[in-house]
């Protein structure tokens, strides 16, 4: 960080804790200017700090780096930076500002004070403060509550508890065994490696990643940016205004909305998913359990290994293949293929339906089911003997031994149903 001239409005910065902790305060405002001379500063202070306790610290400007090392004494580092027009008032900004360790019952609190140096210039007088970029180096099992105004966090190591805060930085979280908050305002944010009850991450105007986390409950939330998720273990909901989502190897329930994007899913354990878009495509490969897949515009592809799915799209395509058990699968202006491969079932009822477009069914031979079809401005081929009126716009037959419905209607367009020919074929 360096030092920053700042006008003559200056807005403190509080830090309110329900104990004194571990807090890194500092005092600043409005970025003015910058000067060109730069002082610097290092120091090292000891950290009165053990497993079990809160750290907490807080910045106005800086970045903080927080990391677990055991067999290494509890630290602090800081690098003290001003600007300044010339060398000699730079140092002076610098001479101002110090480190203060407070404690408190469990808790350790850092913050840096001091105060800013009116400076006169020719468009009025401005302050100018010193910033400060801190490493801590903290044992195991230690809760860190950490946040900047301004500035990069990131923390590494078994943590008991993480919280980072940033309004304008990235942040990032590796190693972590405990619950994990992070948030900041506009950044991007990395987590990997965690094992928790909950995690939360939430950017305001950023990207998030998140790979290997193990926890209850996960919540991914950006407003602009996109989500990249993979190898999750738990509950995960993952949102984003404006932004692709990207989820691999989850094992979990998911539920994963964006309004403008595409989203991309990929896991093969069982559990139920829903995926949905308003501007958007949804590609996804399921093992077992329920999908459901929706999007205003776009193109619907899934592979079901084993499973139910009920896709859905205003404006686009849908395909859908694999050894399914139920499907719900509709579509106002686009074509439909659902390609079932062996061992499939009418375990519930299907409905196939395009208000535009043709419709492709692939069954497997031995499959059972009361298949019904009719197509209103357009023709019916099926391999499947039964009952059809003579314009071959409808047909009716029983499949195998019976059993729940299959009903297949294009309002504008023609229908096939195949028997086992192409019901393997990659979509």
């Amino acid at each position: 960080m360096k030092l920053i001239r700042l006008a003559t409005l200056v807005l403190p910065c509080a830090l309110l804790f329900a104990n004194s902790a571990c807090v890194i305060h500092s005092e600043g405002g409005f970025a003015f200017a910058q000067g060109r001379e730069l002082a610097e500063r290092h120091e090292t202070l000891p950290l009165d700090l053990a497993a079990g306790e809160t750290l907490r610290v807080e910045l106005l400007y800086g970045d903080i780096s927080v990391r677990v090392a055991e067999g290494e004494a509890p630290h602090v580092d800081a690098h003290w930076h001003a600007n300044a027009d010339d060398k000699k008032t730079a140092e002076a900004v610098l001479a101002r500002y110090k480190l203060e360790l407070l404690r408190g019952a469990g808790s350790l609190s850092v913050r840096s004070v001091g105060e800013a140096l009116e400076v006169k210039s020719g468009l009025g007088t401005n302050r100018l403060a010193a910033g400060v970029d801190l490493t801590l180096v903290v044992p195991s099992k230690v809760s860190l509550e950490a946040r900047t105004s301004s500035g990069d966090l990131s923390a590494a190591g078994a943590l008991a508890f993480c919280k980072l805060d940033s309004s304008y930085g990235d942040l990032a979280a590796r190693g972590i065994r405990g619950d994990t908050k992070l948030a900041t305002s506009s950044g991007a944010v990395d987590v990997e490696d965690i094992e928790a009850q909950s995690l939360e991450v939430e950017s305001q105007y950023g990207d998030l990643r998140a790979n290997h986390v193990k926890a209850a409950t996960l919540r991914l939330t950006t407003s602009s940016g996109s989500v990249n998720a993979r190898n999750l273990a738990g509950d995960l909901i993952v949102k984003s205004s404006y932004g692709d989502l990207s989820i691999e190897n989850s094992s979990g329930a998911v539920e994963a909305a964006t309004s403008s994007g595409d989203i991309s899913f990929s896991s093969q354990s069982a559990a139920r998913r829903k995926l949905v878009t308003s501007y958007g495509d949804i590609s996804a490969s399921v093992g077992g359990g329920e999908l459901e897949a929706r999007t205003s515009s776009g193109d619907v592809k899934i592979e079901c290994s084993d499973g139910s799915v009920n896709a859905e799209s205003n404006y686009g395509d849908v395909s859908i293949r694999g050894r399914l058990s139920c499907v719900q699968a509709a579509t106002s202006s686009g074509s439909m293929s659902v390609q079932a491969s062996a061992g499939s079932t009418a375990a519930a009822p299907w409905r196939l339906f395009t208000n535009y477009g043709d419709v492709s069914l692939g069954l497997p031979g031995d499959f059972s089911c009361e298949l019904s079809a009719s197509a209103k401005s357009g023709e019916i081929a099926s391999d499947f003997t039964g009952e059809s009126d003579k314009r071959h716009t409808t047909l009716k037959s029983t499949l195998g031994s019976g059993g729940n419905a299959v009903e297949v209607k294009s309002g504008s367009g023609d229908v096939s149903i195949k028997r086992g020919a192409g019901s393997d074929r990659k979509i």
